[in-house]
């Protein structure tokens, strides 16, 4: 074939005149990276080494990994290492699962990171260091996970069939991949990575000693975005279970401490549970918990929810329930929304799962008592709903860590009333039953702690990796 036949058969193809070999030294085609170190002659030798051990079991992959001593780590000071994650962003191919590449001017590649970051609050990202016992691989993975879905999932493919990529994925929940193919490996397949080890440094000295016990600790969090930002870094070190506030149109299924308080009742008692399946609302199964269920080592608990739901008693049995509606009704309150007001023809067409009749029986049986920031019902309520979690799990002999409220910094100063209310119940029984208690206030301190709204809610990245860190301190105790 003449050079014409092989670009048009090649789209892209770079081709040339014999001539071009004389000076082939000199031209920038031919440049490569810089590698004085020798990095890339050693991990050919590293790859052939490898090569021969396997041989000598006969060639079993997984058996060949299960002798290697494969060890990982996740790290977020993603800055720092810049330059290396960019290169990993516009380079890798094979295990690059998205290809979404940046900017090839590492600066501009660096604005267009944090403008993304700083545009979704729920952003997670992270690099991956891998070594085992023939060597030290380095920084060879990233991924950037926005809320339901990775819009960056990629890995160098000197770590390429050891399983690398499938344990991270399963480690950070499977989220969504817009795959674009070629790819030369299946996140599926295997399917469970069971020879990896967890370790804090991969690239440190001593990241071959054990720490599968405490990797291997499965820790409960319960709470809200607190501790959903905080639990991108707690899942790195540990197996965890998430329970957080999600939403079963048109009412939002809250972590509130009543939900508990709750279950307990329906389960023990079959009269309230007949009240309860008559009322509106979730199925109240939803408000089963791993704090009933007792199946985790540690529990995290936020009790950041309490001040925003409405709470109605039963005017017969005294029961008291929450309640928070997706929707915004008119005339009401956002936080204590007294739905006993609202007639059906009110609600109907939001409520399109609530029948008439249930909507009279919960307007005829039930009373509005207002919210946690104005009822002592309520307040007394929520202390005995404490006390009953903090029993159920020191006679279970759980380790249990309690998150405090931001009570002194932000725009909000209702907020911090209200979490500052909630604290001053919270904190003495942390102590009185001996658990710990993590003031946040000692980390949130100025506005600049805050995200850019400054309500007193949400607070910058480094603040959540703060509140990791001393959790995953606290843990370390077990």
């Amino acid at each position: 074939m003449n050079l014409n036949e092989v670009k048009a058969a090649v789209p892209g193809i770079r081709v040339a005149e014999p001539d071009i070999i004389k000076n082939w030294q000199e031209n920038p085609i031919f440049r490569g990276k810089p590698d004085l170190k020798h990095k890339r002659l050693k991990a050919y030798r590293i790859l052939e080494s490898k090569q021969s051990d396997k041989e000598k079991i006969g060639g079993d992959n997984e058996e060949f990994l299960r002798s290697s001593n494969i060890r990982i780590s996740f790290h977020t000071d993603v800055e720092k290492e810049f330059s290396r994650i960019h290169e990993l962003v516009n380079r890798t191919n094979q295990l690059n699962f998205t290809k979404n590449r940046w900017p090839e001017d590492v600066e501009e590649a660096r604005k267009l990171f944090e403008k993304e970051v700083s545009e979704e609050f729920f952003s997670d990202f992270g690099y991956i260091k891998v070594s085992d016992s023939y060597g030290d691989y380095g920084i060879c993975g990233f991924y950037f996970a926005k809320p339901g879905y990775m819009q960056h999932f990629l890995f160098s493919c000197r770590i390429m069939n050891m399983g690398v990529e499938q344990y991270v994925w399963n480690k950070l929940g499977r989220k969504h991949i817009d795959i674009k193919p070629p790819t030369a490996s299946d996140l599926n397949n295997p399917s469970k990575v069971d020879w990896i080890t967890l370790c804090d440094d991969a690239n440190a000295q001593d990241s071959h000693k054990d720490d599968s016990s405490l990797n291997s600790l499965q820790v409960c969090l319960r709470g809200a975005c607190d501790l959903a930002m905080t639990s991108f870094f707690l899942k790195t070190k540990f197996e965890t279970i998430e329970e957080f506030n999600y939403s079963v149109h048109p009412w939002e299924v809250h972590t509130n401490a009543r939900s508990l308080g709750l279950y307990k009742d329906q389960e023990s008692d079959l009269d309230i549970r007949t009240i309860l399946e008559k009322t509106l609302g979730p199925d109240f199964n939803r408000y089963n918990s791993d704090i009933i269920q007792e199946k985790s080592d540690v529990y995290v608990i936020s009790f950041s929810q309490e001040g925003f739901m409405s709470s109605y008693r039963h005017k017969e049995t005294g029961l008291i329930l929450s309640l928070r509606c997706m929707h915004m009704f008119p005339g009401t309150d956002a936080c204590d929304a007294d739905y006993t007001s609202l007639a059906y023809d009110d609600v109907k067409d939001f409520l399109t799962d609530t029948t008439e009749e249930k909507w009279t029986y919960f307007k005829e049986n039930y009373e509005f008592i207002g919210g946690f920031r104005n009822s002592d019902i309520v307040k007394e309520q929520f202390q005995n709903d404490v006390i009953h979690i903090f029993t159920r799990l020191k006679h279970a002999q759980k380790k249990v860590i309690i998150l405090g409220l931001n009570e002194k910094i932000g725009n909000l100063p209702e907020l911090v009333k209200l979490w500052s209310s909630i604290n001053s119940i919270v904190k003495p029984l942390a102590e009185a039953y001996e658990y710990d208690y993590i003031d946040i206030n000692d980390y949130v301190k100025t506005d600049a702690d805050l995200t850019d709204e400054l309500g007193g809610a949400h607070y910058k990245r480094s603040i959540y990796k703060k509140f990791s860190d001393v959790i995953a301190d606290c843990i370390a105790k077990v």
